[in-house]
Formats: C-alpha cells, structure tokens, sequence
C-alpha cells in the first residue's frame, strides 16, 4: 500500500510516496478485530447476568422492606431463603394512588415503583403547587405492605422516593396501626456525600423518626414541622436536620412529607383510618 507524504526541503514542500509497511495494516486488523470480540464479550456478558442482577436488587430491596416492617435486624445478614420467608408474612397490594383503587395479588411485588414511571409508561405530572419535594412527576401507582398479627394491623410500610442533594433517595417508611405515628424509615438507595449526606442512614438520625405524629388532631399534616403559634406539642412533629447534612437530610423531610400528604398518600391513610385493613 501507497502512501504520500510531506516534508520540507530547502524551504520548499517536497510530496513523496512511501511504502506502508506490512506489519502496520497487519496491526490495525488485529486491534479491530480485538475491539469486535471485546464488545461481543462485553455485550453478552451483561445480557447474561441482567436476569441475575435484577434478581439482587430485588432481594436488597426486600430487605430494606423487611426492615421497615421490624421483621429483621439490619445489621443481620439474611440469606435470599430467609429474605423471602419474611416478605411472604407481608400483604402486599397495588394501589392507585390518585383514585384510591387498590389491586391485591403478586402485582406489587413486581411492579418497579423506584423508576418513577409505571409499566405501562404512566406518570402523574405533579402540580407545582402541591410539588414541595421537587419530584415533578410520580407513578401513577405504588406498592404498599401491611403486616397483621393476629388478624389486625400493626405495621403499614409506604415506599417513597424523591432528589436529594446530589442523587435520588429512596426508602420506605412504616406506620404504626393509627396509621399516623412513625414506626420507621429505612433507606434503599442513595448516592448522597460519603461521610456527609449519608448520615441519614445513621440509626441516631433514622430513630429520631420513630414516635412522630404525621398529623394533628385537625387533620393537619405536620411532620418535619416546628412549633407553630405558641403550641406546646410541636415536638410530637418535630424533625431536626443534620448538622453538616442540612440539605439532604431536609429534602429527606420534604419528600416524606409530600408522599403523606395530600397529593400522595394522604388521602389512602384517611380512608383507611374509617375503613381499617
């Protein structure tokens, strides 16, 4: 193969043809046909484990579930069997947030609530006044869990997602049997700074949850709330941020607070207080 080449002589631009060697188009094939097979590795081997991988996520996010519920501890370690023996004591049903229709069956173990967008595409554009967690828009569905024991309710477990500081956090959160105290919350996934933002999986953070009212008695929601003309019971509300973490662990309280309120959740949890599970 043929070749020109440039180069100045006495000032002046002299073209020449020069001989490619042999070993260098003998090395361009090797390295293109490296790269081909690599991909084809590359691309087989995440097909392969994908099956694999979601079966993972499905197990850490049972176990975040589990969690909420009071079925482990979360510093155990949990076989897969011993994760599934425990979400199976669990009820689980699928509920349509806006309507208020409720789907009961294996829907809500599969269905992927933690994308933002339902199967089948669906989303629900929040309002911008109602959007106090900046979330812009939910699944027009979700999951929820309730523990029985002894025929009555004891734990209700409510997945929540919303942005933090610097990534999406997601978790669940369980309510007592009044379906108003906070029994607990437990974080699935975030990306928040290590040593900073990721305090909020801290037990001392996570226990200060549990105890507070998500309402007052006129119905109000006010978890994550101060003190508010002179009351003395604000504290049964009350949420303090984390020093060094203020902005993640006060999105936390803000996504939380939109997922009970009156655009998510809040409606589900009245009718459920006069109609109990």
């Amino acid at each position: 193969m043929q070749q020109w080449y440039a180069f100045m002589l006495g000032g002046e631009t002299v073209l020449s043809m020069v001989e490619q060697p042999q070993s260098l188009r003998t090395t361009m094939l090797v390295t293109i046909l490296i790269t081909l097979v690599c991909a084809i590795l590359v691309t087989s081997s995440v097909t392969l484990l994908k099956p694999r991988q979601l079966a993972w996520l499905a197990i850490e996010q049972n176990r975040a579930i589990i969690a909420a519920a009071g079925l482990s501890n979360e510093s155990s370690s949990l076989s897969a069997g011993e994760v599934v023996e425990r979400m199976s004591v669990l009820s689980a049903s699928l509920l349509e947030v806006n309507r208020l229709e409720v789907t009961v069956g294996p829907q809500a173990l599969v269905f992927d609530f933690f994308t933002g967008i339902d199967a089948g595409g669906e989303v629900y554009v929040i309002p911008p006044g109602l959007d106090v967690a900046g979330l812009g828009k939910r699944p027009t569905h979700a999951p929820v869990y309730a523990l029985y024991a002894g025929g009555k309710l004891q734990r209700l477990i409510l997945p929540f997602y919303g942005p933090g500081m610097w990534s999406r956090i997601s978790g669940y959160i369980a309510l007592e049997s009044d379906l108003n105290t906070v029994a607990s919350i437990v974080f699935y996934q975030h990306g928040e700074t290590p040593g900073i933002g990721d305090q909020i999986e801290q037990p001392e953070w996570r226990n200060h949850w549990v105890g507070k009212k998500v309402r007052d008695a006129a119905g109000r929601l006010r978890l994550g709330q101060g003190a508010k003309g002179g009351d003395s019971d604000y504290r049964l509300y009350q949420l303090d941020a984390i020093s060094g973490a203020t902005v993640t662990s006060e999105s936390v309280i803000a996504i939380v607070s939109y997922w009970l309120g009156e655009d998510g959740y809040g409606p589900y949890l009245a009718q459920l207080q006069e109609a109990p599970l």
